[in-house]
């Protein structure tokens, strides 16, 4: 029965995003609208709508987290797609942009 369950489990598409995250040292945590995958000190937060962008976010991490400017909280470092906002994009001093596309729907 034990086998049979852990088959199962590594069906679950979360579980294969969460082993995807450590294979390239990063981790996973769930919470009710939003999931955040974290590398070090550094935090890229997604809703859970956009659980399908996680193997891109994990696979590109620094890419990702580098697009904007994040904001600190409790010692991290936070990128935050999950809802729509203004980001201050790296190296654009003109103006922040507003996120309404596909971080957030």
């Amino acid at each position: 029965m034990r086998e049979e369950i852990t088959e199962l489990y590594a069906t679950i598409p979360t579980n294969k995003l969460s082993i995807a995250a450590r294979e390239s040292d990063c981790e996973i945590r769930f919470a009710a609208h939003y999931y955040d995958v974290r590398k070090k000190d550094k935090i890229i937060r997604m809703s859970l709508m956009h659980l399908h962008y996680g193997y891109d976010i994990i696979g590109s991490f620094d890419y990702y987290f580098d697009a904007v400017i994040p904001y600190e909280s409790a010692g991290f470092l936070i990128t935050d797609y999950s809802t729509p906002r203004y980001h201050d994009v790296q190296n654009f001093e003109l103006m922040p942009i507003f996120s309404t596309h596909w971080q957030s729907r």
